[in-house]
């Protein structure tokens, strides 16, 4: 019986166009005492003789009788209930079985089913639009024969039902919710759930944005059944959401995949979804819904970029297309920096910023409920207008210990000596590998120092510093570009950290004899047991790579060649630590190679490249903007270089 009234409603709908019916039905109660009010929409009174009301899973059927007034109402008690009270479509024929209007409600359409004493009602007298489900609301205070008053059912997907299970094996039904909204926080205390059977108000249950919470059906107090359609309503009435099963075998849970996606006007499972964005599968109850997963690889956190170098951001995973974020403000905001993207890699231009607390996510684009964000902090080094950038250390980047002075106007630092085959070179940067304070703030003063020969010498500047809660340990940069320090090829300067007498942040060392590690109490002494991890960021300020002898220790793979590409041609520069296979390709913007010009196994030292500015097939780049790229066995680095002409 009910399939014949699920293709009824179908049919009806067919049959009714967008336009206001004469008459409407209006208000009606199914359950208890039934009755039905009807609403004149027009400024004539209506005849109603002959006219009647019908029920489709049953086939009875109600005679109307008397004249309804213009833009009125009139209410009919129905002695023998004609309506279902699980779900039912009504029929609203004139002389002539011509279809007037219909309502299909509970587990057959749209609109909610309610318990015994309250109504299914217009959200006001004739109120009409193209959604029956945001047509009729509940009310508890019933109003037949006087206008409408229930509460909106904007079904907005403001809070979603995004996994039920309505029949588990064992132990109680369960309802899970999400707050779809990225900035609010929604307490579920005082919303009320329904099964049209009963109605129960919630206890607190804070939501924060893009979570999830779980109630159990000890909570709720009642059981859904196979047929039943869950309603959710927000404090004042108002509903919110809706979903239907009624057709499906619940073997697991029944779930939104994408999360919080599908109708919400859903009365059984095709028109949930079933299928498509309502899945039943295994419950994933307080966790996202489905079968993706992200691992952003690189950065993953602890790294240093370079403004104007270009990157390759990596991650794992197995959504269909991506969408890339990066945060500059340690989460608060997140520009878009790659839309859509297939899959990994993602090439990316470092922008100009200054940047200690820098994160990137990497989010499904299907779902964003899926995602997964670096681990911690990276850096952005701001080098506008220098050249390359260099960091120079001594350290392994792996502390044992940390430290922290407790003697005001004490500090320690590291002798470090720029190289000698280029520069001069502006410091831009302070790196040290900090733990939280213990006792104040995370603030202290980083200072530098001039070397005197045999000990640190005359101050060059102090920048007192506040940097971000770290949690663990992490290295972070100190923007200290403005300061203006120019640092001659090979000189020596000293790095350091001080203790301000309040703030008490530890920093990195392990145990190792050197002859470059100074500590400042009441004067100057050689710290020759312990390497500190502190390290100097150097931008080269005339831009230019320089003859390089082999005899400099190279730290890591760099590349070196004028951004711009004329018809000439261009010099790639390249450098390589260790032995071991060097890959060199050009690739567009899209991540397509273009060109390899290098691929074979080269002993540690720099070298100078020919490129002619043509792709693999002998033809000439077009003008744009393309990417060249080391790989090594001691690591990679890609840079942004343009065809002019």
């Amino acid at each position: 019986m009910k399939v014949f009234c699920v293709f009824a409603f179908l049919a009806a709908a067919l049959v009714l166009n967008s336009q206001v019916p004469q008459v409407v039905i209006n208000e009606f109660s199914p359950k208890g005492t039934e009755w039905a009010e009807l609403y004149n929409t027009t400024s004539a009174p209506v005849v109603l003789t002959g006219w009647k009301i019908t029920s489709a899973v049953d086939g009875d059927s109600l005679m109307l009788s008397g004249t309804i007034g213009a833009n009125s109402v009139m209410n009919f008690s129905i002695s023998t209930a004609i309506m279902d009270n699980d779900g039912d479509s009504i029929f609203l024929y004139k002389p002539g079985d011509t279809l007037v209007d219909f309502v299909a409600f509970g587990d057959v359409g749209p609109a909610p089913v309610i318990i015994v004493g309250w109504s299914v009602s217009r959200i006001t007298d004739g109120y009409w639009t193209s959604s029956m489900g945001r047509d009729f609301n509940i009310d508890a205070t019933p109003t037949p024969g006087a206008p409408n008053d229930a509460k909106p059912a904007p079904l907005d997907g403001y809070v979603i039902i995004n996994e039920i299970d309505p029949y588990p094996t064992s132990g109680d039904d369960s309802v899970e919710f999400i707050n779809m909204s990225w900035t609010d926080t929604i307490d579920l205390g005082g919303w009320f759930l329904s099964d049209g059977d009963a109605i129960s108000a919630l206890g607190s249950h804070v939501l924060l944005p893009r979570s999830f919470t779980v109630v159990a059906e000890s909570e709720f107090g009642f059981d859904f059944a196979s047929q039943d359609v869950c309603y959710l309503f927000s404090p004042d009435t108002a509903r919110r959401d809706q979903l239907g099963w009624a057709g499906d075998y619940n073997d697991f849970s029944v779930q939104r995949i994408p999360n919080g996606t599908g109708p919400n006007d859903g009365y059984n499972w095709v028109s949930s979804g079933g299928g498509l964005t309502l899945i039943d599968t295994t419950a994933t109850w307080g966790e996202p819904n489905g079968f993706t997963s992200i691992t952003v690889d690189y950065p993953a956190g602890g790294e240093t970029l370079y403004s104007g170098d270009t990157v390759t951001v990596t991650w794992t995973g197995n959504a269909i297309a991506y969408d890339v974020f990066i945060s500059y403000d340690g989460g608060a905001l997140w520009e878009l920096v790659g839309d859509s993207v297939l899959s990994s890699p993602l090439m990316f231009e470092v922008p100009r910023a200054s940047c200690p607390n820098c994160l990137l996510a990497v989010f499904s684009e299907e779902d964003y409920f899926f995602s997964d964000t670096s681990d911690s902090f990276f850096t952005i080094v701001d080098s506008l207008p220098f050249g390359d950038t260099t960091e120079v250390y001594y350290d392994s980047a792996s502390a044992t210990n940390y430290y922290h002075w407790t003697t005001a106007g004490s500090g320690s630092g590291m002798r470090l000596t720029a190289p000698s085959q280029r520069g001069p070179f502006r410091l831009i940067g302070a790196k040290y590998m900090l733990q939280d304070a213990t006792t104040g703030s995370n603030i202290f003063d980083c200072k530098v120092f001039q070397w005197g020969g045999t000990e640190p010498g005359a101050e060059e500047f102090t920048q007192n510093v506040t940097f971000p809660v770290l949690g663990t340990p992490q290295w972070y940069v100190v923007d200290v570009t403005q300061q203006g320090l120019t640092i001659e090829a090979g000189e020596d300067f000293v790095v350091c950290i001080f203790y301000d007498g309040i703030n008490q942040p530890g920093w990195g060392f392990y145990t190792q004899t050197n002859d470059r590690a100074w500590d400042y109490d009441a004067g100057w002494s050689l710290w020759s047991s312990e390497i500190y991890c502190i390290r100097a960021l150097l931008a080269d300020l005339n831009g230019v790579v320089e003859e390089i002898g082999e005899e400099i220790s190279i730290e890591r793979p760099e590349l070196y060649f004028s951004n711009a590409l004329f018809g000439n041609g261009t010099w790639i520069s390249y450098a390589v630590p260790s032995h071991g296979r060097v890959v060199i390709k050009i690739y567009d913007v899209s991540g397509r190679e273009v060109r390899t010009l290098l691929d074979r196994h080269e002993e540690p030292g720099i070298r100078h490249l020919p490129f002619d500015g043509k792709s693999n097939d002998g033809s000439y780049l077009a003008k744009g903007v393309y990417f060249c790229r080391l790989e090594s066995s001691s690591g990679n680095v890609s840079r942004k270089i343009s065809v002019v002409e």
